[in-house]
């Protein structure tokens, strides 16, 4: 840091001071603007890859999802459930189920 034992001669090496001043506080909060953004934007590649993740998680899983509901559905077909064999209720001829 600069020190100065000499007092100014007049307004205008008063004024170059201000100016000093002035432009070192600019360039250090210019300077902090630049690592904030640098910081936003890793924080945003990082929340969008973790997006994309979830997204390809989610579609895997609904494709599953579709496959077992269309194999579910062929063996219903196949294997229709019964109700019950007279009127009495109690005794059944079962297939495999299909719940919704």
């Amino acid at each position: 840091m600069e020190t100065h034992s000499k007092s100014w001669r007049g307004p205008r090496e008063f004024f170059r001071e201000i100016l000093i001043i002035v432009v070192g506080v600019l360039i250090a909060l210019s300077g902090q603007q630049a690592v904030d953004w640098i910081h936003q934007q890793n924080e945003l590649a990082e929340t969008r890859e973790a997006l994309r993740d979830e997204i390809a998680q989610n579609a895997s899983l609904v494709a599953l999802g579709s496959a077992l509901d269309r194999c579910r559905f062929a063996m219903t077909e196949k294997f229709p459930v019964v109700g019950p064999a007279d009127n009495s209720g109690d005794s059944y001829v079962v297939g495999i189920s299909h719940r919704f």
